[in-house]
């Protein structure tokens, strides 16, 4: 079975604009740390479930 192919997600990346978004957000917002929690998050049964391609 082919294993599925995803697009590269990277938050830390510098885009088109001067700012990165996480910057805008304040330190102590508990919005922060939801980016490192998806980034930690085990999704292998869900990608085990994917069909590839």
């Amino acid at each position: 079975m082919k294993r599925p192919v995803f697009k590269q997600y990277n938050q830390g990346f510098d885009c088109l604009f001067p700012i990165r978004p996480g910057e805008k957000i304040p330190a102590d917002s508990p919005a922060q740390p939801v980016g490192q929690i998806v980034d930690n998050l085990d999704i292998s049964r869900v990608i085990d479930t994917c069909k590839g391609g």
